[in-house]
Protein backbone atom coordinates (compact mmCIF):
# COMPACT_ATOMS: atom_id res chain seq x y z
CA UNK A 1 0.00 0.00 0.00
CA UNK A 2 1.47 3.32 -1.02
CA UNK A 3 2.32 5.69 1.80
CA UNK A 4 2.58 2.87 4.34
CA UNK A 5 5.67 2.03 6.34
CA UNK A 6 7.47 -1.03 4.96
CA UNK A 7 7.40 -3.96 7.38
CA UNK A 8 10.11 -6.62 7.41
CA UNK A 9 8.85 -10.22 7.69
CA UNK A 10 11.68 -11.28 9.99
CA UNK A 11 10.80 -8.64 12.57
CA UNK A 12 7.09 -9.47 12.42
CA UNK A 13 7.64 -13.22 12.87
CA UNK A 14 10.02 -12.55 15.75
CA UNK A 15 7.44 -10.40 17.54
CA UNK A 16 4.60 -12.87 16.89
CA UNK A 17 6.66 -15.67 18.44
CA UNK A 18 7.86 -13.73 21.49
CA UNK A 19 4.69 -11.78 22.24
CA UNK A 20 1.56 -13.89 21.62
CA UNK A 21 -0.87 -10.96 21.91
CA UNK A 22 1.08 -9.18 19.14
CA UNK A 23 -0.28 -11.76 16.70
CA UNK A 24 -3.81 -10.38 17.19
CA UNK A 25 -2.55 -6.83 16.60
CA UNK A 26 -0.59 -7.92 13.53
CA UNK A 27 -3.60 -9.66 11.96
CA UNK A 28 -5.84 -6.64 12.58
CA UNK A 29 -3.22 -4.23 11.21
CA UNK A 30 -2.61 -6.38 8.13
CA UNK A 31 -6.36 -6.66 7.47
CA UNK A 32 -6.62 -2.86 7.65
CA UNK A 33 -3.81 -2.52 5.11
CA UNK A 34 -5.53 -4.99 2.77
CA UNK A 35 -8.80 -3.07 3.21
CA UNK A 36 -7.03 0.15 2.15
CA UNK A 37 -5.48 -1.65 -0.82
CA UNK A 38 -8.81 -3.04 -2.05
CA UNK A 39 -10.97 -0.11 -1.02
CA UNK A 40 -13.82 -1.05 -3.35
CA UNK A 41 -14.71 -4.18 -1.39
CA UNK A 42 -16.24 -4.62 2.05
CA UNK A 43 -13.86 -4.20 5.00
CA UNK A 44 -12.66 -7.32 6.83
CA UNK A 45 -10.48 -5.85 9.59
CA UNK A 46 -13.03 -6.16 12.40
CA UNK A 47 -14.04 -9.64 11.30
CA UNK A 48 -10.38 -10.71 11.25
CA UNK A 49 -9.89 -9.26 14.73
CA UNK A 50 -12.75 -11.36 16.10
CA UNK A 51 -11.56 -14.50 14.33
CA UNK A 52 -7.96 -13.97 15.47
CA UNK A 53 -9.13 -14.09 19.09
CA UNK A 54 -11.45 -17.11 18.85
CA UNK A 55 -10.44 -19.12 15.74
CA UNK A 56 -6.99 -17.85 14.71
CA UNK A 57 -6.60 -19.91 11.52
CA UNK A 58 -9.59 -18.22 9.84
CA UNK A 59 -8.21 -14.64 9.87
CA UNK A 60 -5.19 -15.26 7.59
CA UNK A 61 -7.43 -17.23 5.23
CA UNK A 62 -9.81 -14.25 4.96
CA UNK A 63 -6.91 -11.88 4.34
CA UNK A 64 -5.42 -14.11 1.63
CA UNK A 65 -8.84 -14.54 0.01
CA UNK A 66 -9.30 -10.78 -0.20
CA UNK A 67 -5.83 -10.33 -1.68
CA UNK A 68 -6.59 -13.01 -4.30
CA UNK A 69 -9.91 -11.37 -5.24
CA UNK A 70 -8.17 -7.98 -5.53
CA UNK A 71 -5.53 -9.40 -7.85
CA UNK A 72 -8.13 -11.13 -10.01
CA UNK A 73 -10.21 -7.97 -10.40
CA UNK A 74 -7.22 -5.74 -11.13
CA UNK A 75 -6.06 -7.78 -14.13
Amino acid sequence: VEGEKIRTPEYQVFLCILIPIYNIFWIYNTAQRVDRLASSESPIATLCLIFSIFIPIIAPILIQNKINRYIETSK
